[in-house]
C-alpha cells in the first residue's frame, strides 16, 4: 500500500556493507526510519518478483519461523513449524490454523465448546458469556489503535465547517462508546491512541476539553447558519462491524433531530475499501474506521493526513497547506520536542477543522482456553497473536 511506500521513500540508495550490515542512504533526515524497519519484514527478492500475485496472495516465503501450508479464502490459513529456522530456538507449536468467523456470538460459540484454543475480539455484549467460562481466561492491553469518524472535506455540505460542527453537536460520543463500546475500549479525545499520547506527553486533558456534547438546538442553528437546503441527506458508510455500525447509528439520529434525513450504508469489506476514499458525496459525506498504528506517530500523521494519502489511504481529503507543512516538517525532525510540538499542533487543528472526530481506543483483547500456555498478547494488533517470539513459545498443556 502507499503507507509502505511513504515509509521509504526517501531511501535513495540500500549498500550491504558485510554480510549482518546493511547502510540506507536518505534523501533527507527521517525521525520514525529505525521504527519503519522494524515494523517491516523480509522476503526473497527472486521469490516475490517471479510471480509478485501469487506470492501475495497463495505462496508467501518469509523468513520467520513458520511455513505458509494452506489458504482458502474465508475459510482457513495454516501454518506450520520450519524445521530449518535460522535462529536459536524454534515454535513449541507444530502446526497453527486460523479459521475467520466474523459472526461474533458463533465465535464465541465455537470457543466455548473448545473448538478453538484462542480467540480475538470479544465484542462488548458477549464479554460477561467469556468471563464465565471456567476453563478459559481473558488476556487484554490498551492497543496502538484508533477508532474515529472521518468528513468528506472534498464535495458536498461537509466542506462546509458548520455542517461538520453541527454533526458534533448533534450526538454525544462520550455516551456512544459508554453504551456500544466499553469494556472493549476506552474514550479516546485525540486521534493519536492513549498509549502513544502518554508515551510522548500529550496535553491529553486539553484535547478532552475540546470535545462537545449533544446539543440539538445547537446543531440546528448551525445547519442553519451553513444554508443546508431541507431535502439534505447525509450519507454515513460503515464497515461490517456492529461497535462502529452502533455510532454511526446514534450519528443518524442525531441528524436526524436536528431535521435532516441521514442514513447508514454498513458495506463488506471489499466494497467498504473501494469506497471510502472515492471522495464523493454520492458515496458518503462520512466515515467510520479504525486505525492500527505502530509506536512512532509519524505512521499515523503522515499516512493520515498528508494531502498525499487521499484517495489511498484516507478519504477526507484535507488540504490545508500550514497542516500539511507541519506534517512534513514533524517527519524530517529528529528533535523528539520539536516533533511533539507539532504533533500536538497537528491534533489540535485536525479537532477545530474537524477532519475527524476521535470516537475510542479499543483494547486488544483476546481470550485463550487454560490448556495454551505462555499466552500474551501485544500493544500492536497487527503483531497478535505471539505464537513464537522472542520472549513467547506457546505451547499446549494437554
Amino acid at each position: 500500500g502507499s503507507w509502505v511506500a511513504s515509509s521509504f521513500n526517501m531511501i535513495t540508495e540500500m549498500e550491504a556493507v558485510d554480510e549482518t550490515t546493511v547502510q540506507f542512504d536518505l534523501e533527507y533526515t527521517y525521525g520514525a526510519f529505525p521504527g519503519s524497519l522494524g515494523s517491516m519484514q523480509i522476503v526473497p527478492k527472486a521469490v516475490r518478483e517471479a510471480d509478485p500475485e501469487e506470492f501475495g496472495l497463495r505462496s508467501p516465503v518469509g523468513s520467520g519461523p513458520f511455513v505458509f501450508d494452506d489458504w482458502t479464502e474465508n475459510e482457513y490459513a495454516t501454518i506450520s513449524k520450519w524445521e530449518d529456522y535460522w535462529g536459536e530456538s524454534t515454535p513449541n507449536l507444530d502446526e497453527v490454523t486460523f479459521v475467520p468467523i466474523p459472526e461474533s456470538t458463533t465465535r464465541v460459540t465455537n470457543f466455548k465448546t473448545g473448538e478453538s484454543s484462542v480467540m480475538q475480539d470479544i465484542p462488548p455484549k458477549l464479554f460477561s458469556t467469556v468471563e464465565s467460562i471456567s476453563d478459559a481466561s481473558i488476556a487484554e492491553t490498551p492497543a496502538l489503535s484508533y477508532t474515529f469518524l472521518t468528513f468528506n472535506l472534498n464535495e458536498g455540505e461537509t466542506t462546509k465547517p458548520a455542517v461538520r460542527e453541527a454533526i458534533d453537536y448533534s450526538f454525544d460520543m462520550d455516551r456512544v462508546v459508554q453504551q456500544f463500546v466499553e469494556p472493549a475500549g476506552v474514550r479516546q479525545y485525540q486521534p493519536i491512541p492513549i498509549p502513544t499520547a502518554e508515551a510522548w506527553d500529550m496535553p491529553i486533558d486539553e484535547f478532552e476539553a475540546m470535545a462537545v456534547g449533544k446539543d440539538t438546538d445547537q446543531a440546528r442553528s448551525l445547519f442553519e447558519e451553513a444554508g443546508v437546503p431541507d431535502d439534505w441527506t447525509c450519507n454515513i458508510l460503515c464497515p461490517p462491524d456492529d461497535v462502529r455500525e452502533n455510532m454511526c447509528v446514534s450519528v443518524a439520529n442525531g441528524i436526524k433531530e436536528a431535521g435532516y434525513d441521514a442514513r447508514v450504508n454498513r458495506l463488506d469489506w471489499g466494497t467498504f475499501l473501494e469506497k471510502f476514499t472515492t471522495g464523493k458525496e454520492s458515496d458518503y459525506h462520512i466515515y467510520c474506521l479504525g486505525w492500527s498504528v505502530n509506536p512512532d506517530p509519524d505512521y499515523q500523521m503522515y499516512n493520515m493526513y498528508h494531502e498525499s494519502g487521499s484517495g489511498a489511504n484516507s478519504g477526507h481529503y484535507w488540504d490545508d497547506p500550514e497542516a500539511m507543512e507541519m506534517i512534513e516538517q514533524s517527519r524530517q525532525s529528529t528533535d523528539r520536542e520539536e516533533r511533539r510540538q507539532l504533533y500536538i499542533d497537528i491534533q489540535t487543528e485536525i479537532i477545530q477543522q474537524r477532519v475527524q472526530i476521535p470516537a475510542f481506543n479499543p483494547k486488544g483483547i483476546w481470550a485463550a482456553r487454560d490448556d495454551v500456555m505462555d499466552f500474551q498478547i501485544h500493544a500492536v494488533p497487527s503483531q497478535n497473536p505471539q505464537v513464537f517470539t522472542s520472549e513467547h513459545n506457546i505451547w499446549l498443556d494437554r
